[in-house]
């Protein structure tokens, strides 16, 4: 299983009904065609607005008011130390005191570390409706069986991912214009970071704003033995 496998079950376990995109800062916005590919990530293709076949189709969007942050950490695996500003600390000798630092190590292939802030939730309100549509447009063989349709997505103004691609990885930076050696201060206004050091290779998107990187999506799904199809998650 690829480090980008791991991570789509990971967060498929996690989290239900959601699924990474790929790449995370890819914007995807409800009502929007995608693909899933064997990673078990989104893909865009496109949006039904855009879609011959579906460009009359009003989509109902809702947004939840409430926002709350995602901290998800892999596995116990993966070890963080900080160091504030204006401390000493042997583990970060290049890092100058007057900056804050972090450190996360991975032990294991795959281990990952995700944030993102003050997540907010938009869904489709007229399920129903894109349903009776659908089954009629891939009656006349205007609808892939592959395609599915965005009804559901996280959007975040600050994203981090951290996702390690070997074992034994790590990586060190360093943070200046603020006291707190935080991971949901990468991207903060005012807030810049560097890279000290890095070991093994490891996928990094740190403070990247105004993202949507997990989407519930759903698809047409016949069911035996009558071959009905109804619109279901993936």
């Amino acid at each position: 299983m690829s480090s980008q496998e791991n991570y789509a079950s990971s967060i498929h376990d996690k989290f239900g009904q959601y699924r990474p995109v790929w790449y995370p800062t890819q914007q995807v916005r409800v009502g929007d065609i995608l693909e899933l590919d064997d990673s078990g990530t989104f893909n865009r293709v496109d949006n039904l607005a855009n879609y011959a076949p579906t460009s009359a189709f009003v989509a109902n969007v809702l947004t939840n008011p409430a926002s709350v942050p995602i901290d998800f950490v892999s596995t116990a695996g993966v070890q963080l130390d900080t160091k504030a500003s204006g401390a000493t600390n042997s583990q970060f000798p290049a890092v100058p005191q007057a900056n804050a630092a972090i450190s996360v190590a991975f032990s294991d292939e795959d281990d990952f570390m995700m944030y993102a802030d003050a997540a907010t939730e938009t869904v489709l309100g007229n399920i129903l409706a894109l349903q009776a549509l659908l089954l009629n447009i891939h009656a006349a063989n205007q609808w892939q069986n592959n395609y599915i349709v965005a009804t559901k997505v996280l959007s975040t103004p600050l994203f981090s991912l951290l996702l390690s691609q070997t074992s034994n990885s790590s990586i060190q930076l360093s943070l200046n214009g603020t006291l707190s050696p935080t991971i949901p201060e990468l991207g903060q206004a005012g807030v810049s970071y560097s890279l000290v050091q890095s070991r093994g290779a490891i996928t990094r998107i740190l403070g990247a704003t105004n993202v949507t990187p997990l989407v519930g999506g759903m698809r047409l799904v016949p069911h035996f033995p009558s071959g009905e199809r109804y619109l279901e998650y993936v």
